[in-house]
């Protein structure tokens, strides 16, 4: 019966280690890819404008703009910082 219990025993162990051993071995991390700005930006790919979820009427807090007595809100206030001519405001 003792003899029994070992063989038994032996038998679990040799199926558990050959399982072990016999795993696949781990894949190489793999290498990062090297590429251009000019490549990068060529890989982009362009897609239609999505504009669903905006609604203009969320951003209420823009409108009056930083200076609410110069008659510009936020859009035009953006207009004129970005211009590369600067244009010439007048209250309205």
């Amino acid at each position: 019966m003792v003899i029994q219990k070992l063989v038994r025993g032996l038998s679990a162990l040799s199926f558990a280690l050959t399982a072990l051993l016999s795993a696949p071995a781990a894949q190489a991390a793999p290498t990062a890819e090297v590429t251009t700005l000019a490549d990068a930006v060529g890989l982009v790919q362009a897609a239609q404008e999505n504009r669903a979820g905006y609604t203009r009427s969320s951003f209420k807090h823009w409108n009056l703009g930083e200076d609410t007595s110069d008659g510009c809100n936020t859009r035009k206030e953006v207009l004129i910082a970005e211009a590369v001519i600067a244009p010439t405001a007048a209250a309205s």
